[in-house]
């Protein structure tokens, strides 16, 4: 019987290509300005490390030499490419189970949580198969929903946490910005410490379909060369913002008893 591909599959595999492409021209770009080795800018101005890192741990960088050490064999994208893609197919358990782990919650809802400490750290990925935009107006109400059961969970669960924090391109969305509480979208302030290291920054590059948006990488690509180092989140379409709030606001927010 012949093999059926999946919905989006070839489609999704072209956006990793594309996105890994980026963050290579990134990172060669930053070599050059900084004369630092590509080795190095790969490192730390890409989510390469924490991409590959996912999958299994690695405190002595052993994953990274092995990408590293591949250099040469072939041209970097499509090394870069092969690598992610085997260190998927071997770590997808191991992935599976620290999500589950890490990242609490419904696990339908487009939010989850880690706990560190006192402090509640809120993420979002598109889980919404409506068809209508996680974030668009039909859609709403359930994210409402969603992040009430999520935060009804963290007070049962968690009666430690005092305080939310979140670290997203989203932040200067009208559309997400709306779903929390005043006090946390009036805290949003640039991450003065941005390391390109997370899709916190790198995520914005990409629709609700994980499609590549070409018009904003080209933008992007264009204007890194007219931006001084010590100011490259400047060159992003978005910057990465920080925010934060006491947990008692987000359970105002949501009529959370």
């Amino acid at each position: 019987m012949e093999e059926v591909t999946p919905p989006n599959v070839e489609q999704r595999d072209q956006s990793l290509r594309q996105m890994i492409n980026l963050y290579i021209q990134f990172a060669r770009m930053v070599s050059e300005k900084t004369g630092k080795s590509l080795e190095e800018t790969l490192l730390s101005y890409t989510p390469l490390y924490n991409r590959f890192q996912d999958y299994a741990p690695d405190p002595d960088k052993k994953v990274w030499n092995e990408y590293i050490s591949g250099i040469g064999d072939m041209p970097l994208e499509e090394w870069t490419y092969r690598f992610y893609t085997e260190r998927h197919k071997a770590g997808e358990e191991m992935q599976a189970k620290k999500r589950t782990e890490m990242r609490d919650g419904p696990r339908t809802s487009c939010f989850s949580y880690e706990v560190e400490g006192d402090t509640v750290y809120i993420h979002f990925t598109n889980k919404d198969r409506s068809g209508e935009g996680p974030l668009s107006e039909a859609r709403r109400a359930e994210r409402m929903k969603e992040l009430k059961e999520l935060f009804m969970i963290i007070k049962a669960r968690r009666p430690e946490v005092t305080r939310v924090c979140g670290g997203s391109w989203l932040y200067n969305i009208d559309a997400y910005r709306r779903l929390f509480p005043e006090s946390y979208i009036q805290s949003a302030r640039p991450n003065e410490n941005e390391t390109f290291s997370g899709m916190g920054i790198w995520g914005q590059f990409l629709d609700s379909e994980r499609n590549v948006k070409q018009e904003l990488v080209d933008q992007f690509l264009k204007k890194v060369p007219e931006t001084d180092v010590a100011h490259l989140p400047e060159a992003f379409p978005y910057q990465l913002l920080k925010t934060e709030a006491p947990i008692q606001d987000f359970y105002k927010k949501y009529g959370i008893e």
